[in-house]
């Protein structure tokens, strides 16, 4: 049977590992990254022929980075458009917009990371006052190569710090790597959310196309929800 080309059969088999061993780590609310690292493990069993590698954070020896500008453009036009025709229009989501392009150009209130920490999301010193380093949480790759194959980015429901803004902050990070017009084409990216706490009857679905980042204006993606229950 031949692979299918976006791995979907991989990573929702990977996180069915993670729910049947791993359950201890998110309902004891361990470390987001000691969860992300053990998904890794199963990624990299499933794709052995692969580098999977968790917040890498290099393109070739030089800073991954996104100018996520012209996807705060973009939401922001639609955003606008929706208030004033009342189409679809979403007032939290119009907010958060608002929250992120202020909070990406302003160095001294820089997005949270995991606890807290602000070490994620400097500025990166290019042109621009909207480009970020990134780390996604996960990558399925070929080191030192332009062959991106999968980026990962993982949520916990109820924790502090995944608010709804950072939410979608990891999603424009997600249509950016996988963007085909864009400098990292990965082939395929995963919002994967987990809840707090994990049942024994608790299985990965079929991996979903996300149609928030469409309903924002962002159609040049390939990003998939795989939402635990």
């Amino acid at each position: 049977m031949p692979r299918h080309p976006l791995f979907t059969p991989e990573i929702r088999q990977a996180v069915n590992y993670l729910i049947k061993n791993d359950a201890y780590l998110v309902d004891n609310e361990v470390n987001e990254r000691a969860i992300t690292h053990k998904l890794a493990e199963y990624i990299q069993y499933l794709l052995p022929e692969w580098h999977v590698d968790c917040e890498y954070n290099r393109k070739l020896g030089v800073a991954k980075t996104v100018d996520f500008g012209l996807l705060i453009e973009r939401m922001s036009m639609l955003l606008t458009r929706e208030s004033q025709e009342r189409i679809d229009y979403d007032g939290e989501i119009d907010d958060i917009i608002g929250q992120l392009a202020e909070e990406l150009s302003n160095p001294e209130n820089r997005l949270l990371g995991e606890d807290g920490d602000q070490q994620f999301f400097y500025l990166s010193g290019y042109n621009g006052k909207y480009v970020k380093r990134v780390y996604p949480d996960i990558i399925a790759h070929r080191r030192s190569t332009m062959l991106n194959k999968i980026a990962v980015e993982v949520k916990i429901t109820g924790r502090s710090h995944n608010s709804r803004k950072n939410q979608i902050f990891d999603l424009m990070k997600l249509a950016a790597l996988t963007d085909a017009t864009g400098d990292y084409k990965y082939d395929v990216g995963f919002f994967i959310t987990l809840p707090d706490r994990i049942f024994g009857t608790s299985i990965a679905p079929s991996p979903v196309k996300n149609s928030e980042l469409n309903r924002m204006g962002i159609n040049r993606h390939r990003v998939y929800n795989i939402q635990i229950k």
